[in-house]
This record gives structure tokens, sequence and C-alpha cells, in this order.
């Protein structure tokens, strides 16, 4: 019988997990080699940033929130790879950025966030009309995090992985 109750939970809670897991995505229409869509958002301070301003360099648009666990997680594997890669020439781009784009509903909760995980460094912005905002919805962002990079020029040169695969990526664009 404990066996039988056993299973049940385990089901229950692998269901659970699934039911819950913010890590699949959909990106439909958004190509490879296609023009990436601006982004204008307000920063941690406040100013108006936009994608279009930092274009010439390789950049890692990365959609997360502060209440996405797995978000968080990437947060700090994409800051090694940020250290690591951030003086590097690329083919068609120099140097490495991070844009971050929390789509969290509550600013507090985003600059706590960018605070906890110590991700300064990274250009950090945020679409408080949270996932169901027209950003996300030009960039096909169904779930989070989801990550986009960009080559100099602001094509799309990678989607749909996770920050542990980032910088293979990147090794393969070094100059």
């Amino acid at each position: 019988m404990s066996r039988i109750i056993f299973i049940i939970f385990s089901l229950i809670i692998c269901f659970n997990a699934k039911a819950q897991n913010t890590t699949v995505q959909h990106y439909g229409h958004l190509s490879l080699g296609e023009n990436s869509p601006n982004i204008v958002l307000k920063d941690i301070n406040a100013q108006e940033t936009s994608l279009s301003y930092l274009k010439g360099r390789y950049i890692l648009i990365q959609f997360w929130a502060s209440w996405c666990k797995p978000c968080r997680m990437e947060n700090h594997i994409i800051k090694n790879t940020y250290s690591q890669f951030k003086n590097q020439k690329f083919k068609n781009g120099d140097e490495f950025l991070v844009l971050s784009v929390s789509l969290d509903e509550n600013p507090a909760n985003w600059k706590r966030a960018v605070h906890e995980d110590n991700i300064y460094e990274f250009v950090n912005v945020i679409d408080s009309q949270g996932v169901d905002s027209d950003i996300a919805k030009r960039y096909n962002v169904s779930s989070i995090p989801a990550n986009f990079l960009l080559d100099g020029s602001g094509k799309i040169i990678a989607k749909n992985f996770r920050a542990n695969e980032l910088d293979e990526i990147l090794k393969t664009f070094i100059n």
C-alpha cells in the first residue's frame, strides 16, 4: 500500500512540475537571419534604452522575471559567460553585451532580483506589462527564460537555447 501511495505521490509531483515548467519555448515565426525587432524600455535608472542604440555589438537578449526560478539560475550562468566574452572581438561585431529584459509587473521585485543576482553589468530593462507585453509578442516569447543572440548588424543568429549553451555558441563567432 505504501508503495502505491509513493508512486501516486511521485506522479503528482512530476505532473505538477511539468505543468509549471517555464523553460519550454515556442518562438513562432521569428527566424534566424532576420533583423531583430527593436526594444525600447526603461532601464534600472528610469532612462529610456533602445536595442537599436546597442548595435555594432553581439547582444544576448534575455527575457526573464524575478519570480522565474530557471531564469534566476540562468542569470548566474550568463553572468559568468559575460565575464568571459565581454571584451572579445566577433565576426560582424565588437564586444558582447547582455540586454536583460525583465517581464516583471512589479518594478520593485525586478530591482531586488537585479541586486540579489548582482547583474548590474547587464543592460537591465523592464517591460512591466509582463509576459503578455507587445515586445514579448514580437519576439514570440511564450515562456521564460527565452534567449536570442544578435550579431553586430542586429540579425538573430541564435535562439531557443539555454544559458549553459551560450559560451559554445559565442566561440563559433569569435574573430
